[in-house]
């Protein structure tokens, strides 16, 4: 999605199906204070084979904002 006002940031990352796994996309505008909070996008999943998927999330951001963001996947289990 894109248009005069908005870019999309993006999460790419490989989720191991029926793992027991908890993968948990999260992002911060700054790696100073490692403040991350839970990534607000929608999912969308591919599957690569039996065991893998490819997941990405993505969320509207403002192009007018000069903040930068960086991104991680918690994994929990």
């Amino acid at each position: 999605m894109q248009d005069d006002v908005s870019s999309v940031f993006q999460i790419k990352y490989i989720r191991q199906k029926n793992s027991g796994l908890t993968y948990t996309p999260m992002y911060s505008s700054d790696l100073n204070t490692l403040n991350f909070i839970t990534f607000p996008g929608s999912e969308s999943i591919t599957p690569i084979d039996n065991n893998y998927e490819l997941v990405c999330v993505e969320a509207p951001v403002s192009k007018e904002s000069s903040a930068s963001y960086f991104g991680k996947v918690r994994v929990d289990y």
